[in-house]
């Protein structure tokens, strides 16, 4: 991830192949049936934007899950209907 931060785009590629799956597997459990391919997508997207305020000094795998959970809780929140007052 430190390489990555520095502008190494064959570290983003090394970073998804290494952690796509685990993405995935999170994702799929809490996801039943929605299309999970794209919110990995997003995690890795969301990722790329915040390369920046990585911390070097932290693992990157829990700062992954901190962003697959957020985009998590994003997606199913989009999902949700909310009540609509046409009154």
């Amino acid at each position: 991830m430190h390489s990555y931060a520095q502008g190494s785009a064959e570290a983003f590629g090394e970073l998804y192949g290494r952690h796509k799956g685990r993405v995935y597997g999170f994702l799929a459990k809490r996801l039943k049936g929605a299309d999970v391919d794209d919110v990995v997508q997003q995690v890795f997207a969301k990722l790329h934007q915040s390369k920046e305020r990585y911390d070097v000094n932290l693992p990157c795998l829990p700062w992954l899950f901190v962003i697959a959970r957020s985009v998590l809780i994003d997606f199913v929140r989009k999902r949700v209907e909310m009540p609509v007052d046409v009154a």
